[in-house]
């Protein structure tokens, strides 16, 4: 990975402004050996002693921020998966209380089941209007590129400007198509709960 005898010896040969602007600018990125060494190096040079700990309580809190976000991200990535669960079950027209009994086999708590089951309309609802607009929003795309092409060919009579909107039509279209598919997977799904 990385040589740390290299780096003791990179670090001796600065000058004590160098070995200060390193820490001011690079020292809470550095890896973990390589501050030490600089840590090392500033108790031997007798340099400021606060600017070292400054910097070091400034990583410890991007360590902290960095386990938070990681945190943050799993308990995103648990829910999409739970979401993503309830979803199929009740596209698969399983009852609430086999989706609950289903969420508890994969260890989701009984209460965040039922909240899971019972805010479902809600969630759907709100995925739905999203893959709407995201629906709308492709089409006017697409529109856009048919005018560019159809204009391109009519009145510039330019076929590179012909075939780019084609091109852009066509890696719009599997987007596209995927929203248009889920978006009626969720009107399903609501219409199945709105009938009860």
């Amino acid at each position: 990975m990385f040589d740390i005898d290299l780096i003791k010896k990179n670090y001796s040969k600065m000058a004590d402004q160098q070995i200060i602007e390193l820490a001011n600018s690079e020292g809470t990125i550095i890896s973990h050996e390589a501050f030490n060494v600089l840590k090392r190096e500033f108790i031997k040079r007798n340099l400021d002693k606060q600017l070292i700990k400054d910097v070091e309580s400034k990583r410890l809190e991007s360590k902290k921020g960095n386990i938070q976000d990681n945190i943050l991200k799993e308990e995103q990535d648990i829910n999409q998966q739970l979401w993503d669960y309830t979803i199929q079950q009740k596209y698969e027209n399983k009852t609430d209380e086999e989706i609950i009994q289903g969420l508890i086999a994969k260890d989701v708590s009984i209460e965040n089941a039922r909240n899971a089951v019972s805010d479902l309309e809600t969630a759907i609802t709100k995925a739905s209007k999203e893959t709407s607009n995201k629906i709308f929003r492709g089409m006017v795309f697409i529109c856009i590129a048919g005018l560019v092409a159809y204009l391109s060919y009519t009145v510039w009579n330019n076929w590179l400007w012909v075939f780019l909107p084609i091109v852009f039509i066509i890696r719009l279209l599997g987007p596209f198509l995927r929203y248009f598919e889920q978006n009626e997977k969720y009107n399903f799904i609501l219409k199945n709960i709105r009938k009860k």
